[in-house]
């Protein structure tokens, strides 16, 4: 398995390789994932501000995919969110939500859920509010 540095080239490589040779600012992919439900979406600032939808490139599941099994923690669980910036520049940042409800459309099914915290333990008091449990 790559390391999450390697992951974080595969994303930006994969952003770079579709998008315009010039005339962007920044880049912005998020990327909601529970178990087998995964959704991206994409913004992209162009030089003179203005913003774009812009759909990430189908090559980014992969890393992505990868990025929560590095990233995920016993106890603590896997991230439900993960949000990667990017400039024209190349620098890049990534920030992970453990916590809040993902923006899933539709939601998943409630064993899409348990499903997560069997792939993904947490201990209970780690578990948000909000995520449905098989005990309940």
């Amino acid at each position: 398995m790559a390391d999450q540095a390697d992951l974080y080239q595969q994303i930006g490589q994969a952003l770079v390789d579709e998008l315009p040779e010039d005339g962007w600012e920044s880049v912005k992919v998020t990327c909601y994932m529970v178990t087998v439900v995964t959704e991206f979406r994409g913004t992209l600032v162009r030089s003179g501000g203005e913003e774009d939808f812009t759909p990430p490139a189908a090559t980014i599941y992969y890393p992505f995919k990868q990025l929560r099994e590095e990233t995920y923690e016993p106890g603590k669980g896997a991230w439900f969110t993960a949000t990667f910036r990017m400039s024209a520049t190349g620098s890049f940042s990534i920030d992970y939500d453990y916590d809040s409800k993902p923006d899933l459309r539709p939601e998943p099914l409630d064993e899409t859920w348990f499903d997560d915290l069997e792939t993904y333990p947490r201990d209970p008091e780690l578990i948000p509010a909000w995520m449905p449990r098989p005990d309940r």
